[in-house]
């Protein structure tokens, strides 16, 4: 479990952070805090325990381990206690004990997120208060011909500890009756759920991401703005290449919804600029730090420790310099992006990098100078990954139909 020399050391600190960490997301959390001298005690992928600012790493096989283990640590320390996470199969875990953790950690998350981040209850609050949102179809016979292509998104967060033959993608698009009726067929085949929306079409570079923070007494602080410009697989993928791009209007309607619907903690909006009706549709809300969280590095340093200082009242132990890029930020994660643009020629990719590097700072997706060694065991850690990925999506339906 923990040392008892690990044990002493966290609790002479008198606070730490414990991390659900499974995507690359999460490393911008530990090399933040761990710059801040604050302890990281990790829950996870392999490749994180290789990052120097692990204080302590721990593996869990299953959800029951998780749970238990989360109510075991504040057992074993003295020391005020904050919980974050990067992936929504932990964030659900934790919206599920949340009257229980919530006593044991200084959680950056409510309950009442659920109004967001659960995609039906979206929907629902989005048309109460009058914000734009694609259209939700209750069934096929309130789908009109015109309306077409919608999509199909399964309501499913379990990918972790999943038993499933096969994983479902993000999303899938649908052009007729048929088309519909075959993917909610396959879906309920293994008890999947889903909600039925229009299409909002567009390229990659009509989404816009958000990331902000709620603390404990309403206080909203923007992290950052960004544009999407490549993504990933290419059909509704995460972003593997995203530019800093400040849409002041979507900024504060954002902050509105927060505080309409009591929010509380990390959040991630998701919207999508259509060209027909000049509007941007909130596509989606994530509860948790997003992939591309290493962002806030050369944008908005500190914006993390920030919120582990509100989440536990803490005293800062010295002064902080909040600072902000003037020039734009690019994110890249090279692995994926370099399968995002492979049909284009190495010459036109070359071009695309060096075009980057002269003209803004480019914050990469792993790489860091100071902590190089989670970048070097991620490749062989990923690989395995994508393989179990691809045995069980031999049985997937395609996202595109």
């Amino acid at each position: 479990m923990i040392s008892p020399k690990k044990i002493n050391y966290i609790n002479s600190k008198g606070y730490a952070a414990v991390i659900l960490a499974e995507s690359i997301g999460s490393l911008a959390i530990i090399r933040e805090l761990g710059e801040q001298k604050v302890p990281c005690i990790l829950v996870g992928s392999e490749f994180h325990q290789y990052s120097k600012y692990s204080t302590v790493f721990l593996q869990i096989t299953s959800r029951t381990e998780l749970i238990e283990l989360l109510y075991k640590i504040p057992e074993l320390l003295t020391a005020k206690l904050a919980l974050f996470t990067d992936t929504d199969e932990y964030l659900d875990i934790i919206l599920a004990n949340f009257d229980e953790l919530s006593s044991l950690y200084g959680i950056p998350a409510s309950k009442k997120n659920k109004w967001l981040i659960d995609k039906e209850e979206l929907a629902g609050f989005m048309n109460q208060h009058s914000f734009p949102i694609p259209k939700t179809y209750e069934q096929i016979e309130d789908i009109s011909e015109q309306d077409y292509p919608v999509i199909i998104k399964p309501l499913w967060h379990d990918r972790k500890f999943s038993t499933m033959p096969f994983i479902p993608e993000k999303a899938y698009i649908c052009y007729n009756d048929d088309q519909i009726t075959k993917t909610i067929n396959i879906l309920k085949q293994s008890n999947l759920s889903y909600i039925i929306q229009q299409m909002i079409e567009g390229q990659t570079e009509t989404i816009y991401t958000l990331l902000l923070y709620r603390g404990q007494s309403g206080n909203i602080e923007v992290g950052y703005e960004a544009k999407k410009i490549r993504s990933f697989p290419l059909n509704f993928g995460t972003a593997s290449c995203m530019v800093t791009e400040s849409i002041p209007d979507l900024a504060k309607r954002s902050a509105k919804i927060m505080e309409l619907a009591d929010y509380k903690g990390i959040a991630e909006f998701e919207y999508k600029y259509c060209s027909k009706t000049h509007e941007y549709y909130l596509i989606e809300v994530n509860g948790r730090f997003p992939l591309q969280t290493g962002l806030l590095h050369k944008w908005n340093p500190n914006f993390i420790y920030r919120s582990f200082v509100d989440l536990l009242e803490i005293n800062q132990p010295k002064k902080m310099v909040v600072t902000e890029q003037k020039k734009s930020v690019y994110w890249v994660f090279l692995l994926n992006d370099i399968r995002a643009i492979k049909e284009e020629t190495w010459w036109l990719i070359f071009s695309r990098y060096l075009k980057m590097l002269v003209s803004s700072p480019i914050q990469g997706a792993l790489w860091s100078r100071k902590d190089p060694f989670p970048a070097l065991f991620f490749i062989p850690s990923s690989l395995a990954k994508h393989g179990k990925r691809r045995l069980k999506s031999k049985f997937a339906i395609p996202s595109k139909m």
